[in-house]
């Protein structure tokens, strides 16, 4: 059986932020008061994370929304007066 790589921001991001954290599948299932079955096949791509949950995602790793869709926040520069 042939894997595809998702090539979705959001699961590269939430793996990096599990990752920085030393989160575990475990540990976001239990966030979000779910499976780690049910997370596994959300991280896999065969099921989507909603609305609902990224917000709780974002929360639980302590990023922005857009930081988990690989948004980066853009650089203010100090204008000389």
């Amino acid at each position: 059986m042939q894997t595809t790589q998702t090539r979705d921001p959001l699961i590269g991001e939430l793996k990096a932020g599990m990752a920085r954290r030393g989160f575990t599948q475990t540990d976001v299932a239990n966030a979000l008061h779910t499976s780690r079955a049910a997370i596994s096949r959300r991280m896999s791509g065969e099921v989507a994370f909603d609305y609902q949950e990224i917000r709780t995602l974002s929360r639980f790793l302590g990023v922005s929304v857009a930081t988990l869709y690989g948004e980066t926040q853009p650089q203010r520069h100090e204008v000389a007066a």
